[in-house]
């Protein structure tokens, strides 16, 4: 449903690489004022995927924290 309508927003020509710069730049805000509280990085990363808006974004950073958790490069 909706995270399949997500994924294919963003690799659509002109409204995809719109939609990621705005998730990445709400993902990257919300991220950095988690971390500048003093929230552990790994935590910081789940609280700033829910700011995205996106469901699309917020899984794979929800994925890049399981990747930390599991210390994959």
């Amino acid at each position: 449903g909706r995270h399949r309508l997500a994924a294919w927003l963003l690799v659509m020509p002109a409204v995809g690489p719109l939609r990621r710069m705005y998730s990445s730049a709400r993902l990257a805000d919300a991220l950095a004022l988690t971390l500048a509280a003093g929230v552990p990085i790994r935590q910081a990363l789940i609280l700033s995927s829910e700011a995205t808006g996106d469901p699309e974004i917020s899984h794979r950073a929800k994925a890049t924290n399981e990747a930390l958790k599991s210390g994959v490069r």
